[in-house]
């Protein structure tokens, strides 16, 4: 009888999940140091462009291309070195999801201002 009842209440016994732990000497990754950097970069661009293309009266053109295009190519690059640094194990998690949104979060920007744009 104990056995009997000792095999039923294994049948329901939940498996506990491990919870991996990572730890790190480096407080950030630089991957994620130069993602942010460049990000803050990207999203400063976009700032400038918005604000000379209010200064021009809608009349920045090529000015505004070229700031816009920069921001691109520095969010891009922010995007590939986050994502490079959530790929590495050193430094903590937070530091590199916030790299990687603030690079989307520019990308999206960029690409929304040349939706607009074009209509």
């Amino acid at each position: 009888m104990k056995l009997e009842s000792a095999f039923n209440m294994s049948l329901f016994k939940k498996k506990k999940k491990r919870i991996k732990y990572r730890f790190a000497d480096d407080i950030m990754a630089k991957d994620a140091i130069i993602s942010l950097v460049l990000g803050v970069l990207s999203a400063i661009a976009i700032v400038v462009s918005v604000i000379m293309s209010i200064i021009k009266k809608g009349q920045a053109g090529e000015d505004a291309g070229i700031i816009l295009l920069a921001a691109l190519i520095m969010s891009i690059t922010g995007l590939v070195f986050g994502l490079l640094a959530l790929k590495s194990v050193e430094g903590g998690t937070n530091s590199k999801y916030t790299a990687v949104t603030i690079s989307l979060v520019d990308m999206g920007l960029v690409l929304l201002f040349y939706v607009f744009s074009q209509i």
